[in-house]
């Protein structure tokens, strides 16, 4: 019996998994990033990484909105002013 020799396949084959799992991630986190009032670019370098990127995703959905986030400093301005308090940031 002849045993056949394959060439193994270019790398760029063995990223495709990779890039098609990073790839929703990276929209996911684009979204979301400009949602929270974040920059996109430190969380597209870490959707790059295996498991991290996941991580990553998870951390930018568990943060405040940025809407929130100004929503609550004009409460906190506005009852401040009201109670002749000074503002604490």
């Amino acid at each position: 019996m002849e045993t056949t020799i394959t060439a193994p396949p270019p790398i760029w084959v063995s990223l495709v998994p990779l890039f098609l799992i990073a790839i929703p991630l990276w929209v996911l986190m684009f979204l979301l990033a400009r949602r929270k009032g974040k920059s996109f670019v430190p969380y597209f370098i870490l959707g790059l990484l295996p498991l991290v990127n996941v991580m990553a995703a998870l951390w930018l959905a568990s943060q405040t909105d940025a809407s929130v986030k100004a929503e609550l400093d004009d409460l906190r301005e506005r009852l401040n002013a009201g109670l002749g308090r000074p503002q604490a940031h």
